[in-house]
């Protein structure tokens, strides 16, 4: 109960029996200690608010870039015009955080590094506006580029200036607390002095009350040397008591709390930057995948149908000659035993005509066989790539996963047999280039888990259910560990060897099928083999 009254009231008591030196010495102890509990307020309250309201204004620097980043990257002028449109709003929004900042900063210093930043983010703020412009006229491309490039180079010196700034009033706070700190050690000599003055008077009760200052103090201190060096905004100090010290552990806490929160939000939006970035790239990689694909269709299609034509032709020429052959064997009843017979049949020995006959008929098939399945290669990248349709269309899914089966035909043939056991689905409403993407990331997984030596199995069923259709893709390869489980979808996370993976399939493939409005479910058991279920709406929900 002692340990809930103010440091105040016990040093009063303390001081109260002493003589009147103790009386002033004590007094001084007290106006020393009254001093480290202004001075921890006034640590509080001059930089709490600065540095949670630069949080705010970093958050809110991230979010103008991100809705720029999203608009850019949206499927429609008018989808990227709800982006721009956001932009000037989250803007306005930086402006007040911001005005409300500056009107409280009085260091010349702050100011300066403030000034900094303004000038950053006014040349940031220009080429922002100057990017959406160019892609409001139609200039994508050239938005595009400017974008990552001088867009993106203003951008990183607006937020290292912000950053400078933020590191600056937190270099003050931790001045403001060493040097409240010093003051305490002074105090802290003060009650000393009272100790050894008062002898055995106030002894024991002061050792308590000196003790249990330091301690916390001391816990303080380590907690705050530990969060500074580790940069662990979810470490707190330990609240002991109700008195001045356990209001201000009390108040840390709520700050810590309030970084911690800013932190994790900076990080989830890094990590949506980064997806976003990374689903960006894949799809231009689908996109130059198409184009080739075009390329190589046109180039090659019209020697195709050039070759395929001939070798019609030359079908229908040689069953002419194999009946005109035949009519001269017929023929040859007629001659007898002239001459000219035994040499013609001489002549069939020493040719093999038999062997002729077959062998020009399975040549002939062996060629046209061929010829169709170049062609075929040749549209199953274009079905897979799906490079003229960029929205969304109403497909045939199976479709698409016998052209993704024609894509990955070389990872999979040597080691994977694949049986398919499609049930009735209707056509759906989707991005299909993109669903083609996650059934080659799955597959190609599967192939792996089988192994290079391997003579596996992956099997491939679907079905409907109510408004959805699903795909499942099962292999009997050697399984995922429970541990990795919870982990494959997230971006990065392989089990790899370095080289063999970038962690990347799963993390896309995720995030295409959350966009379809659907989801991913996988069942695995180690030695055994792995499911995935893939569910998406038929129809699309409007936006």
């Amino acid at each position: 109960m002692f340990d809930n009254f103010k440091i105040s009231t016990r040093l009063m008591l303390l001081t109260g029996s002493l003589l009147v030196l103790l009386t002033i010495v004590g007094f001084m102890g007290l106006r020393g200690v009254s001093g480290t509990s202004e001075g921890l307020r006034s640590v509080y309250e001059s930089n709490t608010v600065p540095l949670v309201q630069l949080g705010e204004v970093l958050d809110v620097v991230y979010q103008s870039r991100a809705q720029v980043i999203t608009g850019m990257s949206a499927n429609s002028s008018s989808a990227a015009d709800v982006h721009f449109q956001a932009v000037e709003k989250v803007n306005e929004q930086l402006k007040r955080i911001w005005g409300a900042y500056r009107a409280s900063v009085v260091s010349a210093e702050v100011k300066e590094q403030a000034a900094n930043f303004e000038r950053a983010w006014d040349a940031y703020a220009e080429s922002g506006n100057r990017t959406i412009e160019l892609a409001r006229s139609g200039a994508y491309e050239t938005a595009s580029d400017f974008m990552k490039t001088e867009s993106a180079r203003k951008f990183d010196a607006a937020r290292d200036a912000l950053l400078n700034l933020m590191r600056y009033e937190k270099e003050t706070a931790r001045d403001s607390f060493e040097k409240t700190s010093r003051s305490n050690n002074t105090t802290r000599m003060l009650v000393l002095i009272t100790l050894l003055l008062g002898l055995a008077i106030g002894a024991g009760q002061s050792y308590g009350t000196i003790h249990s200052i330091a301690s916390r103090l001391n816990l303080m201190q380590t907690t705050i040397g530990e969060i500074e060096h580790s940069s662990d905004y979810s470490k707190r100090v330990p609240i002991a008591s109700r008195d001045e010290l356990g209001q201000t552990a009390k108040s840390f806490n709520e700050l810590m709390g309030v970084l911690q929160w800013e932190t994790e939000e900076q990080k989830a939006l890094i990590r949506k930057l980064e997806e976003a970035h990374n689903q960006l790239l894949q799809s231009e990689k689908m996109a130059s995948i198409g184009q080739l694909a075009a390329g190589v269709a046109h180039e090659i299609n019209n020697p195709i149908g050039y070759v395929n034509s001939n070798l019609g032709s030359l079908e229908k020429y040689i069953d002419t000659l194999f009946r005109v052959l035949a009519a001269c064997e017929r023929a040859e009843c007629a001659l007898g035993d002239q001459p000219i017979l035994e040499e013609i049949r001489s002549l069939k020995r020493e040719a093999d005509w038999e062997f002729i006959k077959q062998d020009i008929l399975d040549l002939l098939k062996e060629s046209t066989d061929g010829i169709l399945r170049v062609k075929r290669i040749v549209q199953d990248l274009k079905d897979f790539s799906h490079v003229d349709e960029a929205e969304w269309q109403w497909v045939d899914l199976h479709k698409g996963i016998d052209s993704t089966l024609n894509v990955v035909h070389n990872e999979l043939k040597y080691n994977s047999e694949v049986i398919k056991e499609y049930g009735e689905l209707p056509q759906v409403e989707c991005l299909a280039h993109q669903l083609n993407q996650v059934f080659m990331n799955i597959l190609v997984n599967a192939s792996h888990a089988i192994g290079p030596d391997g003579h596996g199995r992956i099997t491939i069923r679907s079905g409907t259910q109510d408004d959805k259709v699903w795909v499942e893709i099962s292999d009997n390869g050697k399984g995922i560990a429970p541990e990795n489980l919870k982990r494959i979808f997230d971006p990065f996370f392989t089990t790899k060897p370095v080289g063999k993976g970038t962690g990347l399939g799963l993390s896309l493939s995720y995030g295409i099928v959350e966009k379809h409005h659907g989801r991913i479910e996988v069942e695995s058991e180690v030695g055994k083999g792995t499911t995935f279920r893939i569910w998406v709406p038929v129809r699309q929900s409007a936006a």
